[in-house]
This record gives C-alpha cells, sequence and structure tokens, in this order.
C-alpha cells in the first residue's frame, strides 16, 4: 500500500489536481448541500484543500489520517487558521469520536 504521507510533493500535486478542483470537490461540495452548521467527518484527509473549502463555507470539519507528517502540514497551512477544522491522527481502527456528523468524505 501506498504510503501518501511520505510522498513530499503529494500535497502539493493535489492542491493543484484540476480533476479534483474543477470536478471532484464541487461535485462533492453540491451532494452535501448547504453546510453552514453542518459537521463532516473527512476520511483520509491528508493535506488536502477539501477540508479548508468546507470549512469556509460554514461546516465544521474532522479530517484524520494516518500520516503525522501530512496532518502536521494541514494544521500548519495558512488557510487552515481560524477555520472550524479538527485534524486528528488516526486510522479507521483508532478513530473515535462520538459526536454525530452530518456526512463523511
Amino acid at each position: 500500500m501506498t504510503d501518501f504521507g511520505q510522498i513530499p510533493e503529494y500535497g502539493r500535486y493535489v492542491a493543484t489536481d484540476e480533476y479534483r478542483s474543477g470536478l471532484l470537490y464541487p461535485a462533492v461540495i453540491k451532494e452535501l448541500g448547504e453546510l453552514p452548521g453542518k459537521r463532516i467527518l473527512d476520511i483520509g484527509t491528508g493535506n488536502s484543500p477539501f477540508p479548508r473549502l468546507l470549512a469556509k463555507q460554514g461546516a465544521f470539519v474532522v479530517g484524520y489520517d494516518r500520516s503525522p507528517e501530512q496532518i502536521e502540514l494541514a494544521r500548519a497551512h495558512p488557510d487552515a487558521q481560524g477555520l472550524n477544522i479538527e485534524y486528528v491522527v488516526a486510522i479507521p481502527k483508532t478513530f473515535s469520536d462520538h459526536r454525530q456528523f452530518d456526512a463523511a468524505t
């Protein structure tokens, strides 16, 4: 299995990938509907811009990823400052959050 957390360029690639920014993210956001006040779980969040896009539209986002390096980069990203995003290092087996989510991505 590829450990994307160990690929330093991966975050930059995801941030500039035209498929994600032009098609995938807008399509998922459309499916999620009105975001203000929704709680979204982003699985495998890495250092993706997606949680920041959701939070900028009023969602509270919890993003988890197995890579401590990618989570640290996500937390430190200038665009993440002041947004309602909680980043967690976890895998499906270890992730624990008893709060209710409106959707998972």
